[in-house]
């Protein structure tokens, strides 16, 4: 059996759109999480096809189609480091995805040190303008500022990061 192909796609909305637009991607089976987000993007959505153009055609006829939806990025899973976790989020946890910028020829050395964090539940480097996306969770909203102060940025290597937090899990 072959590896799936991966995507995360971020994306904007109107502003009041964001649940509807929730909701109507709930009913993709394609959609393996969705996450609603503070900051830059509204909402982060990981799919799972069976090959590429399997995930180019689920991305042109559905997620474009979506009314609400104004524009969408999407980042290409190279390979998986990590993913773990448990997928349910108590409702007092923090979650962030962050994105990653690496030196050149380093990711595979950034992905270890992330994938041997208890708080990092996932990571998978990417094609594209970012080199790695990483879920971490925390017990609280302190505890996650901690941990990106005190370790994702002295990781040696890291050039810059874009942190997603979670704002609701639909």
């Amino acid at each position: 059996m072959s590896e799936k192909f991966k995507v995360f796609i971020l994306i904007n909305t109107d502003v009041a759109q964001i649940k509807k637009v929730s909701e109507k991607l709930l009913e993709y089976k394609e959609i393996e999480n969705i996450h609603e987000l503070y900051g830059q993007y509204d909402v982060l959505v990981k799919v799972v096809a069976d090959n590429r153009v399997n995930a180019e055609e689920f991305m042109e006829t559905k997620i474009r189609h979506i009314p609400g939806v104004t524009r969408s990025e999407t980042l290409v899973v190279s390979e998986t480091i990590k993913e773990g976790g448990n997928e349910s989020t108590g409702l007092n946890d923090s979650v962030a995805y962050i994105l990653f910028t690496v030196k050149y020829g380093k990711t595979r050395e950034v992905s270890e040190k992330l994938a041997k964090r208890d708080e990092v539940e996932r990571v998978h480097e990417l094609y594209g303008q970012f080199d790695i996306i990483a879920k971490v969770k925390t017990k609280t909203n302190r505890e996650l500022e901690d941990f990106l102060q005190k370790n994702i940025r002295q990781i040696e290597d890291v050039e810059g990061t874009e942190t997603l937090v979670v704002s609701d899990v639909p």
